[in-house]
């Protein structure tokens, strides 16, 4: 059998045990504290998408949606750590839109928002729907909050928050989607392994112990032929693009 045709039919094999569909996470948050986690997705690809909506009373002042990914310096820093409100949000850089301030104005944080009023139970609230991507160059899993560090408009305290959250890998468009969530290590202390995902994992690993034997045979095969075959290696070096709105980046250190 040709190798690429080998090849062919193991990725297909693969998608098969390691796709999955994208994730949602919603809910309704009513909390005394000023910062909660919300949600995690593994990104996998160089470009994945985040599609959210949110809502919440004015009297709230200005709640801010936060993006954390998998380092020391990031989410690490900030997980269960004896750290204030304001601390919690000073390890992400607002110039990678990290920050997504829930509100009207035009700052750095909150000019591609999404916000607006709206009028709810006699009540003005905050309606915020936008889209961000994220960018990396591997696999990271991103630990999405909400915080409200600053002052009230009203007699309130701690958050609220309507959401929902739409992650995927690739185009937000996009109906089936490829998540190595089950892969990338977690530190929220809320998700379990059943078995299915054990499952998973095995079948991924032999797939891949498979692959790697069949190639080496054949590139062993061919070298004794006289063929020769060269490979290149990345230099590593971090090609990043010019900061635009509604993409998240990643520091160039901490790849």
């Amino acid at each position: 059998m040709d190798l690429r045709v080998f090849l062919g039919i193991v990725c297909v094999l693969s998608v098969k045990f390691t796709s999955s569909e994208a994730k949602w996470v919603e809910g309704n948050l009513q909390s005394n504290s000023d910062w909660e986690f919300l949600g995690r997705f593994c990104f996998v690809s160089s470009k994945g998408s985040f599609v959210y909506s949110f809502m919440y009373p004015v009297d709230y002042g200005t709640q801010e949606v936060l993006l954390y990914y998998d380092a020391p310096s990031q989410w690490d820093a900030v997980y269960k750590k004896n750290k204030n409100c304001t601390a919690k949000v000073s390890v992400l850089n607002p110039q990678n839109h990290q920050i997504i301030a829930l509100n009207t104005s035009n700052t750095l944080t909150s000019r591609y928002s999404g916000c607006h009023f709206t009028q709810r139970d006699g009540q003005n609230w905050y309606n915020c729907t936008g889209s961000r991507t994220f960018r990396s160059m591997r696999e990271r899993s991103w630990y999405i909050a909400v915080a409200r560090c600053g002052k009230s408009n009203g007699n309130v305290a701690g958050l609220k928050l309507e959401y929902a959250m739409h992650m995927t890998n690739g185009e937000p468009d996009d109906k089936i989607t490829f998540s190595a969530d089950e892969f990338c290590q977690t530190n929220t202390g809320d998700a379990g392994v059943d078995g299915g995902m054990i499952a998973g994992i095995v079948v991924a690993i032999l797939v891949v112990i498979v692959v790697i034997v069949v190639v080496i045979v054949v590139m062993r095969k061919k070298k004794s032929g006289g063929e020769h075959y060269e490979t290149k290696e990345e230099d590593g070096r971090d090609e990043r693009p010019e900061m635009t709105p509604n993409v998240v980046y990643i520091t160039p250190a901490s790849y």
